[in-house]
């Protein structure tokens, strides 16, 4: 981070625990702003800031009225709406609102480019920030991309079943994460995680076949790779039952324990696999 100093960055949510979460990574980076747990308040307060960053859904509206009313108004404010899902419906909805999507829960370092990439429209934030650093993953989504709207497209392998396989399993994380949110009892949470399981366990064994009939060999590292993610998947009915605070921090803590996974894997195994089919015509 450019030393920010005095950029401000309000953050509009209605949630305490992730507003007040994200206010503590923005003080650590510098960032000046104000709170509000409400698009009712932050519109009343007539606030001037130099990025907003805000939630799909609010107490008392969500994330996209708040940036219709802002855009009607003439408010121009970059802004960056944190969200479980992108579909192609709202990152179209976006794009006409030059709002920037963000998957929940964001990486800190995705989250603080998604806000550096937005202020690069303003120009007060653009000389506090002369070069923008790309996020890990994108954070907004181009019109062109609206048809397959989701970080794991831009994450692919290079291998087309592969990658439909790998977006499978994230539908399976976010309605996971959606039935906790939503106070599932744990007879439906099991059902949901036995699933994830399942094509878990089927996605595995079918990379273990191409990696068996295509002569790919890296020392059984990639196997043993999956088997510590299937050990890893029976420990997270534990992890959301563990957590004392709200539904919403335990469903937090489930989805980033997924995502990170699903992340780390593909970027550390699934893409030299994927190279490797691919230098055998496979793609």
């Amino acid at each position: 981070m450019n030393e920010p100093g005095y950029v401000t960055v309000d953050v509009v949510v209605s949630d305490a625990a992730v507003r007040e979460s994200t206010r503590i990574l923005l003080d650590i980076n510098e960032y000046d702003g104000q709170d509000f747990t409400s698009g009712t308040e932050f519109i009343l307060a007539g606030r001037h800031t130099d990025c907003l960053l805000t939630d799909r859904i609010l107490s008392d509206m969500t994330g996209l009225d708040l940036l219709e009313h802002l855009r009607v108004s003439g408010d121009a404010t970059p802004a960056v709406m944190m969200t479980g899902r992108i579909d192609a419906e709202m990152a179209a909805h976006a794009g006409r609102l030059s709002l920037a999507l963000i998957e929940k829960p964001p990486l800190s370092d995705s989250l603080l480019d998604s806000i550096r990439d937005a202020c690069r429209h303003s120009a007060s934030c653009a000389s506090a920030h002369a070069v923008a650093v790309p996020a890990r993953f994108p954070a907004a989504l181009e019109a062109t991309e609206a048809h397959n709207p989701s970080w794991i497209d831009h994450a692919g392998t290079g291998v087309a079943i592969f990658d439909a396989e790998h977006r499978k399993l994230n539908e399976l994380v976010m309605d996971y994460y959606d039935a906790i949110l939503a106070g599932e009892d744990e007879g439906s949470l099991n059902k949901l995680l036995q699933k994830l399981a399942e094509e878990t366990e089927w996605h595995f064994t079918h990379e273990e076949n191409y990696m068996r009939f295509t002569g790919f060999d890296d020392g059984g590292h990639h196997v043993e790779t999956h088997r510590r993610l299937s050990e890893a998947l029976r420990r997270v009915p534990t992890l959301a039952r563990s957590s004392e605070e709200s539904r919403t921090f335990a469903a937090l803590a489930v989805l980033r324990f997924l995502k990170h996974w699903l992340i780390g894997h593909i970027v550390n195994e699934d893409r030299a696999l994927g190279a490797f089919l691919n230098s055998k015509g496979i793609r």
